[in-house]
């Protein structure tokens, strides 16, 4: 496998990264960075048969920073995801700066995802916005969009 620096990592890599990560722990749909009408358009979001789980990427600081002033961010039960986590290089998000209920992911020199914290379920969220996002992938694909690049197939990367 390729080594990258950690702090090398794009935020487009550490997607593709939190997408397979989240379809390898039972989310079979993930989407990856689909822009819709919703208020809130995260990097990943990943559904299982009763649950979703979004996946906000950061390879900066001073973007770790500047999601705390969004909305949903301001207002969790705005927000998507029954469970919510960063993905970011090793050592970017500090345990104790979390969110709460967030978790965290690292990933290492060797590209793979390690949870550092486990998220907490959020007793409220949009599921109207989590529909929107299900029913904009449902068009894209029945309107033969290129969905392909939003949603995360085995042996896509």
């Amino acid at each position: 496998m390729i080594r990258i620096m950690i702090k090398n990592l794009t935020h487009n890599q550490l997607v593709d990264i939190g997408a397979k990560w989240l379809y390898n722990q039972g989310y079979k749909v993930a989407l990856k960075q689909l822009v819709t009408c919703n208020l809130e358009n995260p990097d990943v979001l990943g559904f299982a048969q009763n649950c979703s789980f979004v996946l906000e990427a950061k390879a900066s600081r001073a973007d770790f920073v500047a999601d705390k002033k969004k909305y949903f961010r301001r207002c969790p039960d705005a927000g998507m995801g029954l469970y919510r986590s960063f993905i970011c290089p090793k050592d970017l998000i500090k345990p104790e700066e979390l969110p709460e209920n967030w978790g965290l992911i690292y990933v290492n020199d060797n590209l793979r995802p390690r949870q550092i914290v486990k998220p907490k379920p959020f007793t409220r969220r949009d599921i109207n916005a989590e529909m929107r996002m299900l029913v904009s992938l449902a068009r894209r694909l029945v309107d033969n969009f290129e969905y392909k690049k939003y949603l995360y197939l085995p042996g896509s990367g």
